[in-house]
């Protein structure tokens, strides 16, 4: 049984959650005064695990693979100190469908939230207390009309970032062409960069 200070392996372990390998089980006790985003949880097998083979995962089915995680989804995960900014940043801002996660305790539910993107992929959002300190890209989209997705986003007031690289040209929104291919970044409202690619 493993027992952890939310969030430090969090993430790893509500992605065995998500096969059904584990089940979360929730420690009001551990709740320290002040911080409710601090639960203590206890982890345990989950009382039926079904095969990795037929285990659910975002709604995708995970087929077994020799080159073991070539078929599996990807999910990016961001993290935010003020989680309902978020959800209005993502879901409002930018339109995307949150959906419940699979088999995670209400506790925790309301302290992440998961997007629904293209393809069958999926963004998560998880609450701690300190911000990113990330300085690159932490995701982005594949779209097949840059210049409309940032006009939106710029009448969103969603300023887009410049950068100092080498043979880049920008436009005056921030708009950047390398060759044959065309890009964007901006920031979430928490630091994270986000990115949109426009490819020939």
């Amino acid at each position: 049984m493993l027992r952890f200070l939310w969030p430090d392996i969090s993430q790893f372990l509500i992605a065995l959650s998500f096969y059904g390998m584990l089940e979360a089980v929730i420690d009001h006790r551990g709740l320290a005064p002040g911080l409710p985003i601090d639960p203590i949880v206890r982890w345990q097998p989950a009382i039926s695990s079904p095969p990795l083979d037929q285990a659910p995962y975002l709604g995708t089915e995970i087929q077994r693979s020799h080159n073991m995680l070539g078929n599996a989804p990807v999910v990016a995960t961001l993290p935010c100190v003020d989680i309902e900014g978020a959800r209005n940043f993502y879901g409002g801002i930018l339109g995307l469908k949150e959906v419940d996660i699979p088999e995670m305790p209400e506790e925790l539910a309301r302290f992440n939230a998961l997007y629904e993107c293209g393809q069958g992929t999926n963004l998560m959002v998880y609450s701690r207390e300190t911000p990113t300190q990330a300085d690159h890209t932490a995701a982005g989209w594949l779209v097949e009309d840059l210049d409309d997705v940032v006009n939106q986003l710029i009448s969103q007031g969603v300023k887009l970032e410049v950068y100092d690289m080498p043979g880049v040209e920008w436009d005056e929104r921030g708009v950047a062409t390398m060759g044959s291919s065309r890009g964007a970044w901006f920031k979430d409202p928490e630091g994270n960069i986000l990115s949109l690619s426009q490819m020939p």
